[in-house]
């Protein structure tokens, strides 16, 4: 299912949900705090990827009613109510979803919760969520932002090296003319987000590991293995009552992708993985069986169907 290809979401490690919390910080930085964090940030994201940012990337904030306005828009595009309804239809019989479940609803609910932060190709800006006014934290936020702080980070550092890839990504391969093509191929388009966030969890974690004592970031990673390998995330505060179907289909790139990207360096490196992005996977396949893409060249076979009444 395709859910707003244009917008590249944040997400810290397998889980989306921690990315809402980071907007907090962000929102509050002083400008020349936000500024100096961001260069040091591309810094560390240029030596990591052995590319230049090309131009500065601004920095816009939105506030989560905003987000929501943006998130309508995108649909209108993207899920106008026709298709929908043919996708709620379709998943009710195939019991994905709740018979009570409004699907495009919930997308909405469930995409203006999560996100904390996004980088839109369009504008080519990074876009922080400011918190509610009631505030946006539970206990397990809490206990995440005080062993980043133990390990010399913070959240909000961990989302912009996320978002920043995103757009070192757009200045050099132009996320949109990669885009625009599969636009009506969602499994296509599946695949190519496997890659963006793949590549930029990726980025995430080894800044992340780099702040680290060596024997602290090992052991990390060994736990990160083994959390993408195994499947599992760490709690979704807000998706308790989102159906399973829905929630697996957010967070797949960012369990799927990394497990792709850290085949790709293993096979040639940094290289390899610029190659990648101007030949990306074709299907979902290729991401789980990268070597169809990299040695065989196994191209997915398109299917046609009638169109069925009813």
């Amino acid at each position: 299912m395709k859910m707003s290809g244009i917008v590249l979401v944040c997400a810290a490690s397998a889980s989306i949900a921690v990315s809402v919390f980071a907007s907090a910080a962000f929102a509050v930085e002083k400008a020349e705090n936000a500024e100096k964090m961001v260069a040091d940030i591309c810094a560390k994201i240029e030596e990591l990827k052995g590319l230049k940012f090309k131009k500065i990337v601004p920095i816009g904030v939105k506030s989560r009613d905003e987000l929501r306005e943006f998130l309508v828009k995108s649909f209108e595009e993207e899920l106008p109510d026709k298709k929908a309804a043919d996708l709620e239809r379709s998943y009710k019989k195939l019991g994905l979803i709740p018979q009570d479940c409004n699907l495009k609803k919930t997308v909405l609910d469930m995409l203006t919760s999560q996100i904390g932060g996004f980088y839109d190709p369009m504008t080519k800006e990074l876009y922080v969520i400011k918190p509610g006014e009631k505030g946006e934290t539970d206990s397990m936020m809490k206990q995440v932002e005080m062993m980043l702080k133990l390990a010399g980070t913070s959240l909000k550092e961990v989302i912009a090296a996320h978002e920043l890839t995103h757009a070192l990504q757009d200045q050099h391969y132009d996320l949109l003319k990669l885009q625009m093509p599969i636009s009506g191929n969602d499994d296509r388009v599946n695949a190519l987000k496997c890659l963006m966030e793949g590549d930029a969890v990726d980025v995430q974690n080894e800044f992340l590991f780099a702040k680290m004592p060596k024997q602290t970031s090992k052991m990390l990673k060994a736990l990160s293995k083994a959390q993408g390998e195994s499947g599992m995330s760490i709690p979704q505060p807000g998706l308790e009552n989102v159906p399973e179907f829905l929630k697996v289909s957010l967070v797949y790139p960012y369990i799927a992708g990394p497990k792709m990207i850290e085949i790709v360096k293993k096979k040639g490196g940094a290289e390899l993985l610029a190659a990648l992005f101007k030949n990306p996977p074709l299907s979902t396949e290729q991401v789980i069986h990268i070597e169809k893409l990299l040695e065989t060249a196994d191209e997915p076979t398109a299917i046609a169907f009638e169109k069925i009444e009813n």
